[in-house]
């Protein structure tokens, strides 16, 4: 019984699948990805031809996310954050800007998907590669952070615990 179990939690690839154009819709180019994870986000700037996507994992793995630079002329991606103690639940680029942001929550110990949300945890880079730690209200926490915005410097993120906060510089 613990067997069978044991065996059925275990997490599979995924086939993950990317269609791209670069004609406004003429002609696509697909290609695809057999990933552990599932991919959950993606956010785009055709400003920089650079985009961010994030694959969570379920708690048999050793990090509960990460999260991912793609190259849009070359299609290359390279992995740009993970941690062990940060849960990444929403990534975005703004058009016009070099800033990115991440959202998610603090996790304990190796249960990353605990009942008991986390405290929210919010990061910024500006190359894609030296993630900054913002701060964030010490009564904010969450299982899920939602990025919204218009631009970098308007941003609000929303919690799946129902609390909004609005970047303030």
């Amino acid at each position: 019984m613990e067997t069978q179990r044991t065996q059925l939690e275990k997490q599979v690839p995924h086939l993950a699948l990317l269609l791209q154009t670069k004609t406004g819709g003429d002609t696509w180019i697909a290609s695809d990805a057999s990933i552990f994870g599932q991919m959950t986000r993606t956010t785009l700037s055709s400003q920089r031809n650079v985009g961010l996507s994030l694959v969570e994992f379920r708690d048999q793995f050793d990090y509960p996310s990460e999260v991912y630079r793609l190259n849009l002329l070359t299609g290359e991606s390279v992995r740009v954050f993970r941690t062990k103690d940060r849960a990444i639940t929403d990534v975005r680029l703004f058009p016009g800007s070099s800033r990115a942001f991440l959202a998610g929550y603090e996790t304990t110990g190796s249960v990353y998907r605990s009942p008991i949300p986390g405290k929210l945890k919010v990061l910024t880079s500006d190359d894609l590669e030296n993630w900054t730690e913002m701060p964030v209200d010490y009564r904010a926490v969450a299982h899920s952070a939602v990025i919204s915005g218009p631009d970098d410097k308007n941003v609000w993120i929303a919690t799946d615990t129902g609390m909004i906060l609005k970047l303030v510089q």
